[in-house]
């Protein structure tokens, strides 16, 4: 059985399931006849072993099962008005496509829209609930915003039976006016990415000129909040590496009223993003992070974390989610057999020259199908079993 047995510092037992990634509260019960009841609920096995996995396994899951499609990503546009420094589609990232001035067309939004209601109408006979959702990525997406106002018109045209969420991932710089309008009319989720005070954003997230952004992004975001302040579906999306004075940033969010949602560390992986830095940097780091762990440890034993918005939001979310990820509606799917790996098909993202892919965080060099001809059900199996067999073997 793999699993680790711990006890936490009030003397409270646990259990660290490696098939599942849960934890549990064992309360005076064996480790074994927790997991084997939790095993035998979610249907899993006890090594979580897979076999080849076939095509028509994954239209299964995807279609026959409802797990499919719960999400349509659209990446309408591959340009940017920002050339931030830390930017996925940098030179520091040389597994990830480059700028271009490739943007989708309006024919290729209504095929792919198409496309994904086809799939949502054969899902939900076996997933009533699903409802479709539909985002907008870039790029910076509101560079062709045209395409996306064209998008959500023939989707409340020919869709109107449904309830549509939307949302979209920007930099905020255009938005404003009518743009703005139009987003919070149909009720978008908005994901603006501003990394705390002027010194730390305009550090990084610059024009292409070079000259920082924060004044106007910042701007635009109080404009929007004051004309609409009851709405609530504004969020900001941070990112940090060796150099951010978190006490600066934390300030930053207390003092604005923006509400963090999302707070990342800029990847270290397949990347010479952070060859910059020096050691004197890594030092200064590690410092400022162990004040934030030992604010959060006391927070946390005086039962006050949650109510600490920028700690809670920045790394309390965090740890929600991977203690109770299989616990809210969620299964541990039979397809792969180590990690939380998703199985490419739950949603759909449409470069912006209708190929389809996994996803946003994914890099475009596993493509699963196109606008055209619609999901290669037997591209996705390919690559669960590459993966199952890559990273399962050494995971086991």
């Amino acid at each position: 059985m793999d699993c680790i047995e711990f006890m936490s510092r009030s003397g409270n037992r646990y259990v660290y399931d490696d098939n599942s990634g849960q934890i549990f509260n064992l309360q005076g019960r064996d480790a074994e006849e927790v997991l084997a009841e939790y095993r035998e609920k979610m249907g899993s096995t006890e090594d979580g072993t897979v076999g080849m996995v076939s095509p028509d396994d994954v239209e299964d899951y995807c279609v026959g099962q409802g797990h499919g499609f719960r999400q349509l990503i659209l990446n309408v546009t591959d340009e940017c008005n920002f050339r931030c420094r830390y930017c996925c589609f940098s030179d520091h990232y040389h597994l990830t496509r480059g700028y271009s001035g490739h943007s989708m067309s309006k024919e290729t939004a209504e095929k792919a829209v198409d496309l994904y209601f086809a799939y949502m109408a054969r899902t939900r006979k076996s997933n009533p609930l699903l409802e479709p959702f539909v985002g907008f990525y870039g790029g910076e997406p509101l560079l062709n915003f045209d395409v996306i106002r064209h998008t959500v018109e023939y989707i409340k045209a020919k869709y109107g039976q449904y309830k549509i969420g939307y949302n979209i991932t920007t930099n905020g710089y255009l938005l404003k006016g009518d743009i703005a309008d139009y987003l919070v009319s149909n009720r978008f989720s908005i994901l603006v990415s501003i990394d705390g005070d002027r010194e730390t954003h305009d550090r990084n997230r610059v024009m292409i000129d070079g000259t920082g952004t924060f004044d106007v992004v910042y701007s635009n975001i109080c404009d929007l909040v004051k004309k609409y302040p009851e709405y609530t579906s504004i969020s900001a999306s941070a990112c940090f590496d060796y150099r951010t004075d978190f006490t600066e940033v934390e300030r930053f969010f207390e003092t604005s009223g923006i509400s963090l949602i999302k707070y990342s560390m800029i990847e270290k992986s397949n990347s010479t993003y952070y060859d910059r830095f020096t050691q004197e940097d890594i030092e200064l780091y590690q410092r400022r992070m162990q004040r934030l762990w030992e604010k959060i440890l006391i927070l946390a034993s005086n039962g006050e974390f949650k109510g600490d918005r920028f700690l809670f939001r920045s790394f309390g979310v965090g740890f929600m989610e991977m203690a109770y990820h299989r616990m809210i509606g969620d299964f541990k799917n039979s397809l792969i057999s180590c990690t939380g790996a998703c199985v490419p098909g739950e949603k759909i993202m449409v470069s912006s020259d209708g190929t389809l892919n996994i996803c946003e965080r994914i890099n475009c060099h596993f493509p699963i199908g196109d606008v055209d001809s619609g999901i290669d059900f037997s591209a996705i199996s390919r690559y669960i079993n590459q993966y199952n067999d890559a990273v399962g073997t050494h995971c086991k």
